[in-house]
């Protein structure tokens, strides 16, 4: 049997996969909760269902959504999944790129919390709701976020149809957001600090001194222990970095940061920490118990498009710790061997083809009834062949692309 065909099965196991499973229990609720709601969040992410979620709320106050013309200001609304019903739930516009006025399947941000205090759905406090109207093939994230969870912690992810006033909205993705629940459903002992990256002006592992506020909070955002955290361990780590491998050790889990670079390589990320646009989209999550950081993928549908013949080492030479990866000859080899183990277990064409199939038929009938897409069935067909082509044509490159660098081409 195939290393694929057991990661397909622990996907629609609804386990979330390797290594962070389904989560330590994530049971909701409690007496001391408002509304509480008992179950655990794996539920909400098993992949073998296509999901509804339902959304009411005032007509003006989803016209405002849509309209985007009231900032980040959380509109109350009822949220309901199966026999589950929450009232006093928040929801806004999410999003970069597909946020903007008009935008008739904007992506939501759900917080179970605004309107009640400690308020939880299936453990959860806060979740996404993506329009991903960026893809046309509506299953590059889950796919992508599949294939990072076989080698490292990251986002659960399943597909739905959403339902707002009982209208049909189209599908959406449902995601689990990096927060302090997500790290407490992963993670033993006390939650740590999480930070996310913003690599837009400043280039966020570049040595800066030692003093704290050169960092945090900007490009080092705290997600946790925002107005209480402590923070010195982030100078220390981009000081570690222009130290060299040993420093490194000491205060990163260099084998998830190989992790993720080798999904990246893999999968070609193009908005990610090796990405185009600086080291972007993961999160640094600093465990108490560890002493050390810890990377996170995050936003993951720049996946499965780019030539499939890009070099490994694109963009590493932006950032001070992707080229500390590719410079020293240590990492560069533990990189190497990283990526040999990704696509042979994860990114074989057997294994991403019958996963691409699956979802497909999970959602075409979802996605064809979809009022509001962006993109024609034909778009959607196409791209769907497209992840096919590429994963197949990707796996030749890598394969012969280490082969040589084993015998001493670079």
């Amino acid at each position: 049997m195939r290393l694929g065909t057991i990661f397909l099965g622990a996907v629609f196991a609804g386990a979330g996969c390797l290594p962070d499973g389904g989560g330590r229990g994530g049971g909701g609720g409690g007496l001391n909760h408002p509304n509480p709601v008992q179950g655990s969040s794996s539920e909400l992410f098993d992949e073998r269902e296509l999901h509804e979620i339902h959304l009411t709320m005032s007509q003006q106050d989803w016209d405002s959504i849509i309209q985007d013309n009231n900032g980040d200001t959380y509109r109350q609304a009822t949220f309901r999944w199966k026999d589950y019903s929450l009232d006093g739930v928040g929801v806004r516009p999410s999003g970069e790129w597909s946020r903007y006025s008009g935008n008739r399947k904007q992506s939501l941000r759900v917080q179970f919390d605004q309107f009640a205090d400690q308020q939880r759905f299936l453990g959860l406090r806060t979740l996404k709701l993506d329009g991903m109207i960026n893809d046309p093939s509506f299953m590059r994230d889950r796919i992508s976020y599949g294939v990072y969870r076989q080698h490292l912690v990251a986002p659960r992810a399943a597909h739905g149809r959403l339902y707002v006033n009982g209208e049909y909205r189209g599908v959406y993705l449902i995601e689990e957001r990096v927060d302090g629940h997500m790290m407490r459903n992963r993670f033993d002992g006390e939650v740590g600090n999480l930070y996310r990256i913003l690599s837009s002006q400043i280039e966020p592992y570049a040595w800066q001194g030692t003093d704290v506020a050169m960092y945090v909070p900007f490009p080092w955002a705290p997600r946790t222990h925002e107005q209480t955290g402590e923070h010195s361990a982030v100078p220390a780590f981009v000081q570690a970095i222009q130290a060299g491998v040993a420093e490194l050790e000491r205060i990163c889990d260099v084998d998830a940061l190989l992790a993720l670079l080798a999904v990246e390589v893999a999968i070609t990320n193009t908005d990610a920490m090796a990405g185009n646009f600086g080291p972007n989209n993961h999160y640094q999550y600093y465990r108490f118990e560890t002493g050390k950081f810890l990377v996170i993928p995050w936003d993951a549908d720049g996946t499965w498009w780019d030539v499939p013949d890009r070099p490994i080492f694109t963009n590493f030479q932006q950032s001070r710790l992707t080229a500390l990866v590719e410079n020293d000859a240590q990492l560069r080899a533990r990189l190497l061997t990283k990526i040999g183990e990704v696509i042979e277990s994860s990114t074989h064409p057997d294994t991403i083809h019958a996963r691409v199939e699956t979802v497909y038929a999970q959602i075409r009938e979802a996605v064809e009834a979809d009022p509001n897409k962006q993109f024609t069935m034909q778009e959607f067909e196409w791209s769907r062949d497209l992840i096919k082509s590429f994963a197949t044509d990707r796996y030749a490159f890598l394969q012969a692309r280490l082969e040589d660098m084993r015998g001493g081409s670079r």
